[in-house]
């Protein structure tokens, strides 16, 4: 505010010394009190304005719970986590910024984890118990 008043105060010496013509001293006034009230105005309207809201990576989201609920559903973990597989690496694909994909590799991660997991189970661990060991 103070730079505004001490702008007009060099301008008002330059144009009493000669230095600067009337014109010349009418268009630099004008110049100094429209940046200030150009400066008001954009200082109003950044306070007012709405505050930017970030999308969330829905795809992201689904992922990472269905994955969560095909560790808890042992008999249907190898569908749901197929399906938490897909909405994770399409929620990888479609993010656009880093910290939107959080969510999405947390569920690609679980998801393949699960997977790993079912496959382990019915085709090492469960036919080796089934086997018939002699002993009846």
């Amino acid at each position: 505010m103070m730079d505004k008043y001490d702008n007009l105060d060099k301008l008002i010496q330059l144009k009493e010394k000669g230095t600067i013509t009337e014109a010349e001293f009418e268009i630099e006034k004008q110049k100094i009190l429209s940046s200030e009230q150009t400066a008001k105005s954009q200082s109003i309207n950044m306070d007012t304005s709405a505050p930017q809201t970030k999308k969330a990576n829905g795809y992201g989201i689904v992922g990472f719970v269905l994955s969560i609920i095909g560790g808890f559903s042992w008999y249907f973990t190898l569908p749901v986590a197929g399906v938490a597989l897909i909405f994770s690496l399409v929620g990888v694909m479609r993010s656009k910024q880093e910290y939107k994909m959080g969510l999405s590799i947390a569920g690609l991660v679980l998801s393949l984890l699960l997977i790993l997991i079912w496959i382990v189970w019915y085709d090492i661990i469960v036919p080796h118990y089934d086997k018939p060991t002699g002993w009846f």
